[in-house]
């Protein structure tokens, strides 16, 4: 393939330290002599091109002689004398018969230059069959360029990534992007939903990101407000700020777009990303107190309602940190009433970790709204314990628990009432936790028996108790 042979000029007009300078960017071969790998190389000159500078190397892969980089272009930002430069590099494509886009900077005149970076997100065919035209050998991909203001750039370059001729831009320095969840929904006057916005990567970027945000269609009634509770700047990555949507004023139902928008300070770099949130109406149930409180390794919900219209009953769901509500149980409703009606729920045997709760109330009709979410942290329990055996008097099997606060060697085992080991249900290494075993006494005669739980850690910590079970056949 035919590569575009001539340099760029580009002259420093800013008012800093090296007003006046050109800069002369090129590809040339190394080492010199046909065949041979190009690099991209500044010269530059402080009496009008009379006389230039040694070649500075601008690319900087470790064994440049093996890598393709070619089709510079370059430009001085007016308003810090910042070189930009971007060029075609095949250091991340092992075959060479494809490339990327790259791109620098200097702030010193030419003397050195910043990490490069890879600015293009696909690798593209160097030599594009599909693309037509060309001729032969081949002479295309010199159609690139890059403008600098306010020490960003934005670059604009050939891409065939999808076997055509097409133009992809991006800026440079930059900052990566990302909101969610993607998908929220908030009832009518009664709660609100937060959006997590997030400078997770940089590349080189080092100005501030200041967030704003829209939301299409604009209600037709009720007011939808969306506000940064913690700030919408952002200065240190990466990084996160939090965004509330709040309805009120009865918004017309349905699902609305909101547009979060990300900024430099001067403008560019511009990312924009998207949301959604699906208005529902007001819930027919009115909720007098709703909490969620972990007791050991259990959750127990409590809720009350001050009214109650047709109904049927509560889904309850949980979700951990995968972003997915389940269904764990169904409490039944009061239908119609107007009278205050308390309700529980408990969530048994839990891992530690942060877990997500919300109720989906159902109309006997089968229509259904969800009620606020609620978080509660369940953690590992501070002490041993063991729990009394349930059921009891059981036949012929029972259920017991026990609470490891860490790592312990646990045993759990079942003696007559004459003190003959009956039965040996755990002898093993434990994690912290909550622990259930099921203790089958079909083998067993009626009668009363012990169970005791002997712990050992590896720090020295011991722990031993016992309790009384009944066996009815």
């Amino acid at each position: 393939m035919r590569t575009r042979p001539y340099p760029f000029i580009a002259a420093d007009n800013s008012y800093g330290t090296y007003r006046g300078r050109l800069y002369l960017v090129y590809a040339s071969n190394t080492p010199a002599g046909n065949g041979n790998k190009p690099d991209i190389f500044l010269r530059f000159s402080d009496d009008q091109g009379a006389a230039w500078s040694s070649a500075r190397l601008v690319n900087d892969d470790p064994n440049t002689t093996q890598h393709h980089q070619w089709h510079p272009a370059v430009w001085v930002d007016k308003t810090s004398g910042r070189i930009f430069m971007q060029w075609m590099d095949t250091r991340d494509t092992p075959t060479r018969d494809s490339a990327y886009i790259y791109a620098t900077y200097s702030d010193d005149g030419g003397n050195t230059f910043a990490p490069n970076q890879r600015i293009s997100n696909q690798k593209m065919r160097i030599n594009c069959t599909t693309c037509g035209g060309g001729g032969t050998p081949r002479y295309q991909g010199d159609y690139n360029a890059i403008y600098g203001l306010n020490n960003n750039s934005l670059s604009i370059w050939a891409d065939f990534r999808f076997g055509q001729f097409g133009s992809y831009v991006a800026y440079f320095p930059d900052y990566a992007m990302t909101t969610s969840p993607a998908t929220q929904t908030i009832m009518n006057d009664l709660d609100f939903k937060v959006y997590d916005v997030q400078v997770p990567a940089v590349k080189l970027y080092d100005q501030s990101v200041t967030f704003s945000a829209t939301i299409t269609p604009t209600p037709a009634a009720g007011t939808l407000t969306i506000d940064f509770p913690s700030g919408n700047t952002l200065t240190t990555f990466p990084g996160g700020v939090p965004m509330r949507v709040t309805a009120s004023g009865g918004v017309t139902l349905g699902t609305y777009t909101i547009t979060v928008t990300g900024n430099g300070p001067f403008g560019p770099p511009v990312h924009k990303r998207t949301v959604q949130l699906v208005v529902e109406p007001y819930i027919p149930v009115e909720l007098a107190s709703y909490s969620a409180d972990a007791q050991l390794n259990d959750v127990i919900i409590n809720w009350a309602t001050a009214t109650e219209l047709n109904n049927n009953g509560f889904e309850i769901e949980r979700r951990g940190n995968d972003n997915l509500f389940e269904m764990i149980g169904f409490v039944n409703g009061s239908g119609t009433t107007t009278e205050i009606t308390h309700y529980s729920y408990t969530d048994k045997n839990l891992n530690p970790g942060k877990y997500y709760y919300r109720l989906k109330q159902i109309d006997f009709d089968g229509t259904f709204e969800y009620l606020p979410e609620i978080e509660v942290d369940v953690t590992n329990p501070v002490n041993f314990a063991l729990g009394q055996n349930y059921p009891n008097p059981f036949n012929p099997s029972t259920k017991i628990n026990f609470h490891v606060p860490a790592q312990a060697h646990i045993t759990l085992k079942v003696f007559d009432i004459l003190g003959q080991e009956a039965a040996t249900l755990v002898n093993n290494e434990l994690g912290a936790g909550s622990h259930q075993v099921e203790f089958d006494a079909s083998d067993l005669n009626s009668g009363v028996y012990f169970y005791k739980l002997a712990a050992s850690g590896s720090n020295g910590t011991g722990f031993t108790d016992v309790k009384k079970m009944v066996i009815t056949k």
